[in-house]
């Protein structure tokens, strides 16, 4: 039986308005250089993840990898501005949590955003039993070691837990610790929408009735919201 539920946090609990930050990005390019190749991928942005360079570091590196010419103020304004809610995972992990499913966030996630999303939108945080993120970790996915922290703590093993994440390499690294994985499908290899948002949400929720995480009753409710 499943008694676990792994959200990423990027793109599963939250959209990402990627989009908008590459306008920004084209909006304060320096003229005539050239546009990076690496956004989301950036070697900084890893390490910004992790942990390992703090707040100035990040803003520095981001100005000299994507070639912008910006303040330290408008760029951590939009910076926070790109996670979004989602009422209907919102509403999915509370019905998890009222079935008795030990839940948990694994996410490669930076200080500012969590601490924003926390402060704005505080019900995307609460309730869950731990939160296994790469800035105080220090591990980031696909290393195997960020998942086995989780179990380790939520006292339960893979074999045991799905895990929801919009890459596949992510998922493919869990099933690899004999864990169940569901790639939540919903952007591109920009990491931008790809439409299937509302067709991914339905087959997540769908498969958690399959595994008796969840009821049809609950599963019909969620899917039912609207915002």
């Amino acid at each position: 039986m499943t008694h676990c539920a792994l959200f990423d946090f990027a793109n599963v609990l939250a959209p990402y308005k990627t989009q908008r930050w590459l306008d920004f990005l084209e909006r304060y390019r320096r003229p005539g250089a050239e546009v990076s190749s690496k956004v989301v991928r950036a070697d900084h942005v890893a390490r910004y993840d992790l942990g390992q360079i703090g707040d100035f570091e990040f803003f520095d590196e981001s100005k000299r990898v994507w070639n912008i010419d910006v303040s330290e103020e408008v760029f951590f304004s939009e910076f926070v501005a790109l996670p979004v809610q989602d009422l209907r995972m919102i509403a999915l992990k509370q019905a998890l949590i009222q079935n008795g499913i030990k839940t948990a966030v694994i996410s490669n996630i930076n200080r500012v955003h969590f601490e924003c999303v926390k402060r704005r939108w505080p019900e995307v945080f609460i309730g869950f039993d731990y939160l296994a993120l790469s800035f105080r970790l220090g591990l980031r996915k696909p290393d195997p070691r960020i998942w086995q922290a989780a179990c380790r703590k939520l006292k339960v093993p893979p074999s045991e837990c799905l895990f929801i994440d919009d890459l596949e390499e992510n998922v493919a690294a869990f099933e690899k610790l004999g864990g169940i994985g569901h790639h939540y499908n919903v952007v591109d290899d920009k990491f931008l929408p790809n439409g299937r948002l509302e067709i991914e949400r339905t087959e997540l929720v769908r498969k958690m009735v399959s595994l008796e995480m969840l009821t049809p009753a609950q599963a019909s409710n969620i899917l039912k919201i609207i915002f």
